[in-house]
């Protein structure tokens, strides 16, 4: 149960070794590992709490001022608009945006 949020994601590991990517996946056993392998592990998260469609633009682009999503996150999955140029949100262009979303069932 997400309470309309969206699935969340899986663990990914990936170990490179002398430059090349050895390993690119989930779960890894008895994976024996060499001075200087690089092993990168990424936890999965959440898909969030409610529809995102309902998510305050404002605190929409404030995730967007500090990196934590991107300018297409927060068009097509919050349906939010901001100017790239200004990081201020185009409050009709949002609007109409999520009325489209919503009509879709996106």
């Amino acid at each position: 149960m997400h309470y309309g949020g969206l699935p969340g994601s899986c663990n990914h590991i990936v170990i490179i070794r002398d430059g090349e990517v050895i390993w690119d996946g989930g779960r890894v056993f008895n994976f024996k590992l060499k001075k200087g392998d690089i092993v990168s592990i990424r936890s999965g998260g959440s898909g969030g709490w409610g529809n995102p469609l309902e998510r305050d633009p404002v605190r929409v682009a404030e995730d967007y001022k500090n990196g934590l999503i991107s300018l297409d996150v927060a068009k097509n999955i919050y349906g939010v608009v901001i100017n790239p140029q200004t990081n201020e949100i185009d409050f009709e262009a949002t609007r109409k945006l999520r009325e489209k979303m919503s009509s879709k069932g996106t």
